[in-house]
């Protein structure tokens, strides 16, 4: 993808998309910059992604930076003896140093700095701000708290104390050696996390010096105080919008979000706009209206890169043809040749050409926008059971009628002793109905005997295989043939 943008797209790597298939992908789709994140994963691993990248961004001919997202302080409660409770609205609820599991009454906090910063009428947030609790009393060891907003809280969930500067500094011992080992490594920036002032700046620069440039978080409330001091000593800025959101009330997000990035161009200083970009992606093809609007809204205010951290995948490919067709197909045909990952291609319009060309060039499924994620996931699990059950077959597995041969291990159709090409989706289908000779099976029953749609997927795709087999068996032979039954179903009829 050509680099002609002036806003640029940072990826976060995760164990779905680490492999070099996926990341090859993401660099040809346009990734300008990837984030590996400190706060999971191995040495090993992160050392294996930074080699990818590399190698590959070298073999593209591609200038990508690599991000090193260090963890920062967390403060979690300790655990439940139950593994999670229900606080309920206006009950009382203490906060501890004992080691202790968990009840309904209380549970452990071991940060001794909250204790220290806290006094009454302070609200604490759990578990993303969706638990709230007003300190009533405290020390330096406990807090009596009041549930304003109740709810589920687990082991080891997140605590945010809005408008409170905790006595903690932003680089924890695991950061330091993490620091380290990303610097020797070869990253090009660090990622500071839980920034609260410009100190934490200044102490993050003496220890990485010039071997890295530095991002700041801004995810506290109390950085905003010192914004521009943190500006200055950064050489760029991330809006954290997750927990910034969780500490801040939520309408004064868009507010901080416009004043940092005006504030990082009026000192040339790279912003990063992050959290819940396109989120629904994760679920939905395509992102809804309002998320449209949010990266369009961080673009034209002047974000100079945009942070996509969560993405999913299955060991497969689908393939997206509202390209111009004709290079959609092309896509196809290049994928098939090089590949034997199940492909499923999807289209705005259910033509009978497009689904038959598809099939023809080697596609395995087809599907038609909107998109139902249940029945994609249906379909995916589907075609990889498919793939994983004809890798086991044995040899013998094969349908033989005069001059017609079947053949379920080889994924091979022979008329006359020819091989014929034949996308594996119409073999299967032929097979089977092959297999139970002058029996007659509704479209449904062949989505659930074949495809294993269970009920869910488009008839219409049983009409498409079909078709194009009669097509490839047209005059074969007299002996048998492909018969719709009453316009409900199939079979294949030897006379």
């Amino acid at each position: 993808m050509p680099k002609k943008t002036y806003t640029r797209i940072l990826a976060t790597i995760g164990p779905s998309s680490a492999d070099e298939r996926t990341i090859s992908a993401l660099l040809d789709a346009g990734a300008d910059a990837f984030r590996f994140n400190f706060s999971h994963g191995t040495r090993e691993e992160h050392k294996q992604r930074y080699d990818i990248v590399r190698r590959l961004a070298e073999e593209k001919g591609l200038f990508t930076t690599i991000v090193a997202d260090l963890q920062g302080p967390k403060l979690r409660v300790g655990s439940f003896a139950t593994g999670s409770v229900v606080l309920k609205e206006g009950g009382e609820f203490v906060l501890d140093m004992k080691e202790e599991p968990g009840n309904e009454a209380r549970v452990t906090l071991p940060h001794k700095e909250i204790f220290a910063a806290i006094k009454p009428g302070d609200d604490l947030l759990l578990n993303d701000g969706n638990i709230v609790l007003t300190v009533k009393s405290c020390d330096a060891a406990s807090a009596v708290t009041e549930v304003k907003v109740g709810g589920e809280l687990s082991s080891h969930k997140g605590v945010n104390l809005p408008n409170i500067k905790l006595p903690i500094s932003a680089i924890t011992e695991k950061d330091r050696s993490d620091l380290e080992f990303a610097l020797e490594m070869g990253v090009d920036w660090v990622c500071l996390s839980f920034v609260q002032s410009a100190d934490d700046v200044r102490a993050a620069k003496a220890l990485i010096g010039d071997r890295a440039l530095i991002i700041s978080k801004l995810e506290k409330p109390s950085a905003i105080v010192e914004l521009e001091d943190i500006i200055k000593l950064s050489d760029g800025i991330m809006v954290a919008r997750g927990d910034l959101g969780v500490e801040c009330p939520l309408q004064t997000v868009p507010v901080l979000q416009k004043k940092i990035v005006n504030a990082c161009r009026k000192y040339a200083r790279p912003v990063i706009v992050a959290t819940q970009m396109l989120e629904s992606m994760i679920e939905k093809p395509t992102p809804t209206r309002a998320e449209v609007s949010d990266v369009a809204t961080a673009v034209y205010d002047g974000a100079d890169a945009l942070d996509y951290a969560r993405a999913e995948q299955y060991d497969g490919i689908i393939l997206d043809i509202m390209m111009p067709k004709k290079d959609g197909w092309q896509v196809c045909r290049e994928i098939r040749e090089v590949s034997s990952k199940p492909i499923i291609m999807v289209t705005a319009k259910g033509e009978v050409f497009d689904k038959v060309l598809g099939l023809e060039l080697g596609a395995d499924d087809f599907m038609v926008k909107p998109i139902d994620m249940k029945e994609l996931s249906v379909r995916i699990k589907a075609v990889l059971r498919r793939c994983q059950s004809t890798a086991d077959k044995d040899d013998e597995e094969c349908v033989k009628y005069e001059n017609l041969e079947v053949s379920r291990q080889k994924y091979e159709l022979k008329i006359n002793g020819k091989p014929v090409d034949t996308p594996p989706k119409e073999l299967e289908l032929l097979y089977f109905l092959a297999s139970h000779p002058n029996h007659v099976f509704t479209r449904n029953q062949l989505l659930d005997k074949v495809w294993d749609f269970d009920y869910l997927g488009d008839s219409r795709t049983v009409d498409v295989h079909i078709k194009r087999l009669r097509e490839k068996l047209d005059g074969v032979s007299d002996k048998w043939t492909i018969r719709t039954v009453h316009g409900i179903g199939y079979k294949f009829e030897v006379l």
